[in-house]
């Protein structure tokens, strides 16, 4: 309970700093800052990203940016409906099935790893239930 209730300081604290700067920049606060277009674009963020993942923000805010700019200018009036199609697609496909397309550029990286760095272990490797070595 403890640490739990240290990290929703620290997550607070963080917050209030960002908000004391994003006022500061902007040399204005308004309750724009609070509405659902936005709350909606950081929850679309952190699922692109994966929520299980240390970076998955950072990495979810960059494809989401570069995805609004492309889409608006492909189509200014509808990008958000193909973020929204996007939005489906990843939550029907799933976070597991994710990693099978993944997959790929994950075993480049382990040969690229391996090749250039011969002492380097790989990490073990789930057999999935039911198949044996």
């Amino acid at each position: 309970m403890r640490a739990w209730s240290r990290s929703n300081t620290l997550a607070a604290f963080y917050a209030g700093v960002a908000g004391a700067l994003l006022a500061q920049t902007t040399a204005f606060a308004s309750l724009d800052v609070f509405s659902f277009e936005r709350s909606a674009d950081l929850l679309l963020v952190l699922i692109i990203g994966g929520t299980g993942y240390l970076y998955g923000g950072l990495i979810g805010a960059i494809i989401f940016k570069l995805m609004q700019d492309w889409i608006a200018n492909l189509t200014p009036q509808y990008w958000q409906f193909w973020i929204g199609l996007l939005l489906v697609a990843i939550v029907l496909v799933g976070r597991e099935r994710i990693g099978f397309w993944t997959g790929g550029v994950r075993a480049l990286g382990e040969n690229i790893t391996r090749r250039f760095m011969p002492g380097a272990a790989s990490p073990p490797v789930a057999v999935p239930p039911g198949e044996g070595r």
